[in-house]
């Protein structure tokens, strides 16, 4: 099956964002706070968090195509030319896809499905529940 990962920053929205797709359907997506002010080391952030996040879905046989907002990011990631200065954001992507059964290709998207996404939608939190409300929930 073919995935889509989506992944976007808006310095101005102070957002990230990652969503993933299978036959055009969200499967799964985040929108987070963006940290600092480099926009390419926030889209490393949203690609790792994807591409962890991602590989709980994909297979052996499948293909992940993962968008990206910045031509160079992508000229560097498909291993097209040397980077310098992002060793590190870019360290964790490889590693994270070392661990990631499938093949996979980086494209150059100018506005990624992610920032319609973030656009849209707030940060995503997460809800807990205590153990007691678990309990009063089954009773």
């Amino acid at each position: 099956m073919n995935y889509r990962l989506s992944c976007a920053s808006n310095r101005v929205l102070n957002k990230n964002c990652y969503v993933l797709e299978l036959n055009g359907r969200r499967v799964s997506g985040k929108v987070f706070r963006f940290e600092g002010d480099n926009i390419k080391k926030n889209v490393l952030e949203a690609v790792y968090q994807g591409i962890k996040m991602a590989r709980t879905y994909v297979k052996h046989s499948d293909v992940l195509f993962i968008e990206i907002q910045n031509v160079h990011l992508c000229e560097w990631l498909n291993g097209m030319k040397e980077y310098s200065g992002y060793e590190e954001g870019l360290d964790r992507v490889f590693d994270v896809l070392e661990s990631t059964d499938c093949r996979y290709k980086f494209t150059f998207i100018r506005k990624p499905y992610a920032m319609s996404y973030l656009e849209t939608h707030e940060l995503t939190t997460i809800q807990g529940s205590s153990f007691a409300s678990i309990m009063e929930e089954l009773e």
